[in-house]
């Protein structure tokens, strides 16, 4: 990518307001970006890109300008610390990601929306701290835990949750850490609502409403491989399922 921009010249780089990329990126690549363009893309757009071990990482987009990114579709792993105090206004986390780094948003002030897709397990300690502009957190239906102050300082005003049963919130230092807005929305599956109204965290919300739909039934097999293990198995079972 370096060698490719550079043919370019410095005034051409300077007046691009959007980039899509196509092909293969490496961490030295999005340094390289970050380092010359990042200050003034308003659009990046690398969903066409094959990441080298299929992940971001730390620090490589953090401050950048750009308020709409496009990550790519086969990315795995986003690490720590990845896109702080960008001024990014929605991000979108892609179905295929599986590991999500701690303090990946922190500080994205002009941020207003995360989508957090079906993969990811958990939602990492103060994913999106500081984040004061967000107002909207979709969570996918995999999401068993929020980590500590995952969304501390915000005013989040609606939270559309598909997991199938609450994911369970940090009791030290709670996701909500500055209490959750007055006038918040949960948004969940019909059938799920009377289990949201009574779990921790969960249950502070002023206003819980049923409009996801009915969740839907599964057929489970459960591999019990201990004994006196079943209830961690059929946890596991659940969240893959």
């Amino acid at each position: 990518l370096a060698t490719a921009m550079t043919t370019a010249g410095c005034k051409e780089m300077i007046d691009i307001s959007k980039l899509t990329v196509t092909g293969y990126l490496n961490t030295g690549d999005l340094e390289y970006l970050h380092d010359n363009l990042g200050a003034y893309l308003e659009t990046l757009d690398l969903s066409d890109v094959t990441m080298e071990d299929n992940k971001i990482a730390s620090w490589t987009l953090s401050g950048c300008a750009f308020k709409t990114v496009e990550l790519p579709a086969n990315l795995i792993r986003i690490e720590r610390y990845a896109f702080p105090r960008s001024e990014m206004t929605s991000i979108t986390i892609p179905e295929s990601v599986t590991e999500l780094g701690d303090r990946v948003l922190q500080d994205c002030y002009s941020l207003v929306s995360i989508t957090v897709g079906d993969k990811l397990p958990g939602i990492p300690e103060r994913l999106a701290e500081g984040c004061d502009n967000l107002e909207e957190v979709t969570l996918g239906k995999r999401v068993s835990a929020i980590d500590r102050a995952a969304f501390r300082g915000t005013k989040i005003k609606h939270v559309y949750c598909y997991a199938k049963m609450p994911p369970v919130w940090n009791r030290e230092e709670p996701s909500f850490y500055d209490g959750i807005n007055p006038n918040a929305v949960l948004h969940v599956y019909s059938n799920r609502v009377e289990q949201y109204q009574n779990a921790y965290g969960w249950k502070d919300f002023p206003t819980i409403v049923g409009d996801l739909g009915v969740c839907p039934s599964v057929e489970l097999t459960v591999n019990v491989t201990e004994m006196g293990t079943f209830s961690e198995a059929l946890a596991t079972a659940i969240t893959k399922s």
